[in-house]
C-alpha cells in the first residue's frame, strides 16, 4: 500500500520516531493554556439586565399578535426568540457591550445582515424583528456609557461590559503588539461571538493597527457570508492586509490559508479532529497554539 501511495503521489514515504525528528523540517506550534477567571454578572445587573431582555421580548411578542397573523407572525416570533436567547447568552458569556453590539449590528440596514435566515425575508417580518434589536441596542447602551471600551479593563469588568474571558484575550493579544505583520486565527463556537469579537477587537485602541475580520458559514439569524467573501477576506489575510480572523469552525479545514504566528482557542475545541486541525493552522516558526480554559476554584 506505501508503494501504491508513493507512485500516486510521485514521493518517498518516510517514518520517524517522533515528532522531534519532524521538527527538523516541519514548524510545530507550541501548546499553551491560558486560564481565566470565572466570570459571575453581580446579581443585582444581571437581574436587572435579564428582566430587562425579558420584558422587551414580551412587549415585542405582544406587538407581534396585535399587528402579523399566520406565517408571518410565527416567523416573526421565532426571529425574536432567537434573538433574545442570543443576546443573554453575550450578555452572560461575553459582557454587556458586546450583546448590545449584537443588537446594534442586527439592527442595520446593511444589506449584509437583512437575511438573517439565508433567503429573502417577508418585509413585515424584518421590520418587526428589527425593530426589536433597535430597542435592546438602545436599552443595554445605557448600562455602557461610561467612556471608551478598554480605556479602563478593570471598570470594564466590574462593570460587566466585558468578561474575564474576553479580557484574556483581549490581554493575550497585546502581548504580540510588537508584531506588525502578525497573522493570528481566534476560533469560536459561535456565528455572533465571531461578529461581536471583530468589533470589539477593532475598536479598542491599544490594538497595533491590525485589521480585524471575522468568517463564518452560512447559519440561521445572524449570518449569510458567501463563499467568496470569505475567500477574499482569506486573500486579504494571505497578502498582510488582515492580521486576526476571528471564525468558527469553517477554517478549520476547506479554505486555503496561510499558516499563523499565532492560533487562539476562545472556545474549546470540541473533537480530537477540531483540535488537530485548528493546531495545524499555526505553521509559522516559533509560533503558538494557546487554549483559553477557565480557571476552577476548587
Amino acid at each position: 500500500r506505501i508503494v501504491e501511495l508513493e507512485n500516486l503521489l510521485n514521493s518517498k514515504v518516510y517514518t520517524v520516531d517522533n515528532e522531534s525528528a519532524l521538527s527538523e523540517y516541519i514548524p510545530f506550534a507550541t501548546t499553551r493554556i491560558v486560564q481565566y477567571d470565572d466570570y459571575i454578572i453581580p446579581s443585582n445587573s444581571h437581574n436587572h439586565i435579564k428582566s430587562c431582555l425579558d420584558r422587551l421580548q414580551e412587549k415585542h411578542l405582544e406587538v407581534l399578535k396585535a399587528n402579523l397573523h399566520g406565517l408571518s407572525r410565527k416567523n416573526a416570533k421565532k426571529g425574536i426568540s432567537k434573538l433574545h436567547k442570543a443576546f443573554l447568552y453575550c450578555t452572560a458569556n461575553l459582557g454587556v457591550w458586546l450583546a448590545a453590539k449584537a443588537a446594534e449590528i442586527h439592527s442595520t440596514t446593511n444589506e449584509q445582515f437583512l437575511s438573517f435566515w439565508g433567503e429573502e425575508l417577508d418585509k413585515n417580518v424584518e421590520g418587526f424583528v428589527r425593530s426589536y434589536s433597535e430597542e435592546v441596542y438602545r436599552e443595554l447602551s445605557c448600562f455602557s456609557k461610561r467612556g471608551h471600551i478598554g480605556e479602563d479593563f478593570a471598570a470594564d469588568l466590574q462593570d460587566g461590559l466585558l468578561t474575564p474571558k474576553v479580557h484574556c484575550l483581549v490581554q493575550f493579544l497585546l502581548e504580540y503588539r510588537h508584531m506588525q505583520d502578525l497573522r493570528c486565527i481566534v476560533f469560536v463556537e459561535r456565528v455572533v461571538t465571531s461578529i461581536v469579537l471583530e468589533s470589539l477587537l477593532s475598536t479598542i485602541n491599544q490594538m497595533p493597527g491590525w485589521i480585524v475580520k471575522h468568517i463564518a458559514g452560512n447559519r440561521p439569524m445572524f449570518h449569510n457570508q458567501s463563499r467568496n467573501k470569505q475567500t477574499e477576506i482569506v486573500d486579504a489575510f494571505k497578502g498582510g492586509k488582515v492580521h486576526i480572523i476571528v471564525t468558527t469552525q469553517v477554517l478549520e479545514e476547506g479554505l486555503n490559508v496561510p499558516g499563523c504566528h499565532l492560533v487562539i482557542r476562545f472556545d474549546p475545541p470540541t473533537t480530537g479532529r477540531s483540535f488537530i486541525q485548528s493546531r495545524g493552522r499555526a505553521r509559522m516558526p516559533n509560533s503558538d497554539y494557546v487554549l483559553l480554559v477557565r480557571r476552577h476554584v476548587f
